[in-house]
């Protein structure tokens, strides 16, 4: 065995790693576009988007609205305001904000309209430089979902996956984070509001099945249970007592649904859209269940249809059928 060229292999790999461990992090930038197409008045909010991102992150956020009343427009993340845009002018005018904020894990970004502003937000795009920074648009692709108490409060869950694992991040009203948990392996979820209180969170495990899983409003874990089924991307929402669960495999999309919170989940059912799916979502808080469906850059939209039946029992059910 030749000793000297094997410790000089050594010294080449420890070499190697101690130049990894002194690069610096993989930085990368993403791109989103929204139009709420929704009028905002002075001291409230508009949570638009989310930011994922393990450090810094420039931000570069440019909104066009239209003034009925001038003032100014804040950017916040969490809640806490990271630039502004004065809006002088009445009618149509867009504001440019630049900003770098520290985030580790999931943030919510939200626009505010102050002293005295109130317009109707046409279209907000932000450009985001940073280490691993990933942007989502605060609809069926980003995991969230929000609680509304009888109280008038409202807390907003946000399911996400880091490292394969499985996270929830919640946010008060005004946006501040109050809790981010853990909640096991995990390579894609989504949250859905509990009727009872609390999240339900469906998660594609590291080996590709899928689970329910229900928190109270803190992030804390109630209950788990395995769906039984495989799949890629997955997506959930709140239908009859239960809950509608669709996923992705190998290109074609299924729907299943639960009874009773996450337990009793049926057979599933294809969803017909004529392309190849890659990921799958739900409209949140639609007055008719609608999954959003992508593929090759494009978004369909297919609205479900109920089906009233009796179970074996007389029991009245109602099944979901997408048309």
């Amino acid at each position: 065995m030749d000793y000297g060229k094997s410790a000089y292999m050594r010294i080449e790999e420890l070499e190697r790693r101690l130049d990894g461990l002194s690069a610096p992090k993989k930085e990368s930038g993403c791109f989103v576009v929204v139009q709420p197409d929704r009028e905002l008045k002075s001291g409230r909010d508009l949570t638009f988007a989310t930011l994922l991102c393990g450090g810094s992150a420039t931000l570069t956020v440019k909104a066009a609205l239209e003034v009925f009343d001038c003032g100014t427009l804040c950017f916040n993340v969490d809640g806490k305001t990271a630039g502004a845009a004065e809006f002088p002018f009445l009618g149509k005018s867009e504001g440019v904000m630049l900003c770098n904020v520290k985030t580790d894990g999931v943030s919510l970004l939200s626009l505010r309209c102050t002293d005295g502003l109130f317009a109707r937000v046409r279209r907000v795009e932000v450009l985001s430089y940073g280490d691993g920074a990933e942007l989502n648009s605060f609809d069926g692709f980003c995991g969230a979902d929000t609680y509304a108490s009888e109280n008038g409060e409202s807390v907003t869950g946000v399911a996400y996956c880091k490292s394969d694992s499985a996270y929830i991040a919640l946010f008060s009203s005004s946006g501040e984070k109050i809790a981010e948990k853990v909640l096991g392996g995990g390579t894609a979820a989504d949250a859905a509001r509990d009727k009872d209180g609390g999240f339900a969170v469906a998660v594609r495990d590291c080996f590709g099945g899928l689970w329910g899983v229900s928190t109270d409003l803190s992030g804390n874990v109630l209950s788990r249970e395995f769906f039984g089924v495989e799949g890629d991307s997955v997506a959930i929402e709140p239908y009859g007592d239960g809950f509608a669960i669709a996923y992705v495999r190998e290109g074609k999309v299924y729907v299943s649904r639960t009874y009773e919170g996450l337990r009793g989940i049926s057979g599933e059912s294809e969803v017909y859209f004529g392309g190849k799916a890659e990921s799958v979502g739900f409209v949140k808080s639609a007055p008719d269940i609608t999954l959003i469906i992508g593929s090759k850059g494009k978004i369909f939209l297919k609205r479900a249809e109920k089906s009233v039946y009796a179970d074996f029992l007389g029991k009245v059910r109602v099944s979901v059928v997408f048309s």
